[in-house]
């Protein structure tokens, strides 16, 4: 007998998830913001320092939020800082709001590729949460998922137990 089927490849993929901490990362333009201003060689070799250090800890996470970057033009030149410099790593391209300090590097879906993600607009900073969140959808996946990243949580009791109150808020 003879028969026609149609294979769907139904899989999805697997998003990783890290969180990273670039300390501050500035660039060499002294655009007002009172960081110290570097030389282009003290830019270069510190974006490949912290390019370095984002490889060895993330490892291959699909997505890495990022705290601490003065602007979207470090976060870019990070991005391709490490999508130059470390091996086997996901090639990713830097999301980040106007005017906040932290970000997102993610995975840049191939062709054909089973990895990566989607980016399905720019994040959203909601400035009562304290919170950068990032709506994404992994490929092969059905359902979108919402990432967020809050800031650092504070040591007073009363201020944490107002921020987790919020937070809490914006997850339902």
């Amino acid at each position: 007998g003879q028969a026609t089927g149609t294979i769907t490849n139904d899989d999805a993929a697997i998003v990783s998830i890290a969180r990273f901490n670039a300390r501050g990362l500035y660039d060499d333009i002294d655009d007002g913001r009172r960081e110290p201003v570097l030389t282009g060689h003290e830019y270069a070799r510190l974006l490949l320092d912290t390019a370095t250090k984002l490889c060895a800890r993330t490892n291959t996470a699909t997505i890495v939020a990022v705290d601490d970057v003065e602007n979207r033009a470090v976060l870019i030149d990070l991005a391709d800082a490490a999508n130059a410099s470390c091996a086997g790593q996901p090639r990713y391209a830097a999301v980040m709001a106007e005017g906040d300090r932290r970000g997102f590097l993610v995975e840049v879906t191939a062709q054909g590729d089973a990895r990566g993600v989607q980016v399905l607009g720019p994040p959203t900073v909601d400035t009562s949460a304290k919170l950068t969140s990032l709506q994404v959808q992994g490929s092969g996946d059905v359902a979108s998922m919402t990432l967020l990243m809050p800031q650092a949580m504070p040591t007073n009791r009363e201020a944490k137990s107002t921020r987790l109150r919020s937070l809490g808020q914006r997850v339902q």
